[in-house]
């Protein structure tokens, strides 16, 4: 089968793909009006795990070459395009842009939705007590600290209810515009990802000139990336995209 044969195969593929799609959004604006009538709550995170699951073992099944990463990733923009059909989705979380926290919210949440980033704790959660935004996300525990006492006590001071859990590995990337690491001549990140990544940084960069400058954030060094030549970030994945700075290597 020739090249051309298989892209006309694949275009093929592609608008039946868009036919299911516009299909199943059909389907979930009939959901929404019902839910509406009813009163009913419109984001239920038990029902899109139920869905992914299934589709997990559904994969597994037919041998497909789609792991589960891929088909979250895939379904979890299609659930987002659902909900933003039935009502569009203005999300609050505890920023800078490029954060991980921001990241944990576009995994949930997917690209569709409107993110507002905001300075602190507090602002997320008054966002949403005053329905500014529909949603709120902030940290709650991580490996290094513990729990963030700071969203334990505001949980406890708004009447807001917890709707969904995101747990995120942390995972960084390096990021930069050189195409050689021997150019690289700084490395920018916060103090904490450089103890995080010595083992990276050592096998590398040990014997190299190359300095590595702390910064307030890993979205602060992406951005700083982007403007400055001979220079490279670790940071989130979300942080080298949002600033367009290629990632030449992940985890």
């Amino acid at each position: 089968m020739y090249l051309q044969e298989l892209r006309e195969k694949i275009d093929s593929i592609d608008n039946q793909i868009l036919d299911f799609l516009n299909q199943r959004m059909e389907i979930v604006k009939i959901i929404g009006d019902l839910k509406k009538q009813n009163n009913a709550i419109i984001y239920r995170p038990e029902r899109e795990k139920e869905i992914l699951d299934r589709l997990v073992n559904y994969n597994q099944i037919k041998s497909g070459l789609l792991n589960r990463t891929s088909i979250d990733a895939v379904f979890m923009e299609i659930f987002a395009a659902s909900r933003n059909l039935e009502l569009p989705e203005r999300i609050a979380y505890l920023g800078p842009e490029g954060s991980f926290t921001h990241q944990a919210a576009e995994s949930r949440f997917g690209y569709l939705s409107d993110y507002i980033p905001l300075k602190n704790i507090k602002s997320v959660f008054e966002s949403v007590a005053t329905e500014r935004v529909r949603f709120g996300v902030v940290p709650i525990e991580n490996n290094q600290e513990g729990f963030v006492n700071e969203t334990i006590d505001f949980l406890n001071e708004f009447e807001l209810n917890i709707v969904a859990e995101i747990v995120m590995p942390i995972h960084h990337t390096f990021a930069s515009r050189s195409e050689k690491l021997s150019d690289i001549r700084y490395i920018y990140s916060k103090e904490i990802a450089f103890k995080q990544c010595k083992n990276f940084l050592d096998n590398y960069f040990k014997d190299s000139h190359t300095e590595f400058i702390p910064v307030e954030s890993t979205s602060r060094a992406a951005k700083m990336v982007m403007e400055e030549e001979n220079s490279a970030a670790i940071c989130s994945g979300v942080a080298a995209k949002l600033f367009r700075v290629p990632i030449l290597f992940e985890n």
